[in-house]
Parts: structure tokens; C-alpha cells; sequence
């Protein structure tokens, strides 16, 4: 056999096993999208489903409080207001089970977002939340992305909020947000002078119903950073926390100026072939 010969039928030969793993790799990719699908789906199910019953069981306590008053002891009472604040407490977390589904499910409308003008209606929208709270904002000039910009304002949203919360130990609450890019990435922080976090238990910062501080020191269900997480990675972006305890929070996250999810995967896989195609 010639030497010329030869390398044809081995470069024939890597082409195929090219083109299998290629295959392979397109086959597992969509047994996971379509795995994730039916996950997501199946929160949102359970988490629309469960809501009816308890809303009925908060119907009925009402109820009793509203018509048999007089046939119920005080120690009954004290039984039907713990019952009603944690039916309460259950259908908030239903709504935010349903608001992460939703955030995996919904199709994404991309545009270029003016991260500073959003940036900014996010915090006079906090400022009346927090009214009664001292509170400082340093809002810095802001890259623009392409984003969701729906999506984007809930990012902020739980980013300002949680570094509000955090600050809510100081006399006055600072909140700084900023930014950098460079060509095809855009970062952007916001920093609280808080108490800080303990990042020894950072693992369960992204956790939903999952929290640092105690209920008291936060209101919240401990949705917001889950959230945030969730949004930023269908962006195919990066989110991390800074911290440290006594210095305050500091939340990052990056995302793409250029892509949008679906050219992204395009990207991946075209890099993909590229990269087998390297053996030959």
C-alpha cells in the first residue's frame, strides 16, 4: 500500500469517528435539554397545584377566626394564627418556585440593554420600598449587553435588594454599583457595607429558601440570588459573591455583549466539531 493511499483511509477513518462523536455529543446535549425540560416542568406543576390547597386551608382557618370566634379558646386562637402565617409562608414559596420555572421556561427577547437606566429605575422602585431606611447610592456609569432586559431588571432588582437588606445594620446603607467590559464581555458588580457573609457556607448562596442571616436580619425566602443565578446562566454568564464578615457583600456577575442563548449553542458546537476536527 503507498504511503499516499495510507494517509487517505486513516484521514477517512478519523473522519468517521469524527463525525460519530459529533453525533454522540448533539445526542447527549439534547437528552439534557430535554431532561431539564421536563424538570422545569414538573416544578412548575407542582408548585401551580399545590397552591389551591393552600390557599383552602387558608380560606378555612379565616373562616373559623370569622364565624366561630366564640366557640374557640385563646389557646385555639394561638393554634389557627400559626396555622394561617405558615400557609402564608408556603404559598410565598410556591410563588417563588414558580417565578425560578418560569424564568427557565420563558423565551428570551433580546436586545441592547442600557444597564445604567435600568440600573437606576431599579433603585428609586427600592427607594420607596425601603423609604423608612437611611440609604446612600452610588450608581456608576454602566456597559450596555445584550440581554433580556425584562429579565435583566429582575437581576438587579435581586441584587439591590439583597445589598439593601445586608446594609441594614449600618446607620446609613451604602450601595455602590459599577461596571467594566471589554470587547465581548460585560462585569458588574454592587457592593453593600453591610455586616458581611460568612463564606465558609458560601456553597449555599445560590441555593433557593437558603440564607446566611437569620429570618429577622432578612425578610426575604432567600429566592433572590437562586433567581439572579438562573437568569445570568441562560445569558451564559458567570455570577459569584465577595465577602467577608465585618466588610461587607460584594455580588459580580458577566455577561456576553454579543450572543444571544441559541447562537451560543450554535458557537458550542461548531467549536465542537472544530476541536475533533483538530485530530485529524
Amino acid at each position: 500500500m503507498s504511503p499516499r493511499l495510507k494517509r487517505q483511509i486513516e484521514k477517512e477513518q478519523q473522519e468517521q469517528i469524527n463525525e460519530r462523536l459529533y453525533a454522540l455529543l448533539k445526542r447527549q446535549h439534547a437528552k439534557l435539554t430535554e431532561a431539564q425540560a421536563e424538570l422545569d416542568a414538573l416544578t412548575y406543576s407542582i408548585a401551580h397545584d399545590l397552591r389551591a390547597p393552600v390557599r383552602a386551608l387558608s380560606a378555612f382557618v379565616e373562616i373559623m377566626n370569622e364565624e366561630h370566634a366564640h366557640e374557640i379558646s385563646e389557646e385555639g386562637r394561638s393554634h389557627l394564627e400559626v396555622i394561617a402565617r405558615s400557609a402564608a409562608q408556603t404559598d410565598r414559596m410556591l410563588q417563588d418556585l414558580l417565578k425560578l420555572s418560569q424564568v427557565t421556561r420563558c423565551n428570551l427577547s433580546f436586545s441592547n440593554v442600557d444597564m445604567t437606566k435600568l440600573a437606576r429605575s431599579v433603585i428609586e422602585e427600592l427607594k420607596e420600598k425601603y423609604h423608612d431606611q437611611a440609604l446612600v447610592f452610588d450608581l456608576n456609569d454602566l456597559p450596555s449587553c445584550w440581554a433580556d432586559a425584562e429579565l435583566m431588571r429582575q437581576v438587579w432588582r435581586s441584587l439591590v435588594d439583597n445589598a439593601i437588606k445586608f446594609a441594614s445594620s449600618r446607620a446609613i446603607g451604602r450601595i455602590e454599583i459599577g461596571g467594566s467590559e471589554d470587547p465581548s464581555t460585560a462585569t458588574f458588580f454592587v457592593r453593600d457595607n453591610g455586616q458581611g457573609l460568612d463564606m465558609r457556607y458560601s456553597s449555599r448562596l445560590f441555593k433557593p429558601f437558603q440564607r446566611l442571616h437569620k429570618r429577622k436580619d432578612d425578610d426575604g425566602n432567600g429566592i433572590g440570588l437562586a433567581l439572579a443565578q438562573r437568569i445570568i446562566r441562560r445569558h451564559n454568564g458567570k455570577i459569584w459573591i465577595e465577602s467577608a464578615l465585618g466588610e461587607g457583600t460584594c455580588a459580580h456577575f458577566s455577561i456576553s455583549k454579543l450572543s444571544s442563548e441559541s447562537e451560543d449553542d450554535g458557537v458550542f458546537l461548531q467549536e465542537i466539531e472544530a476541536a475533533l476536527g483538530s485530530l485529524e
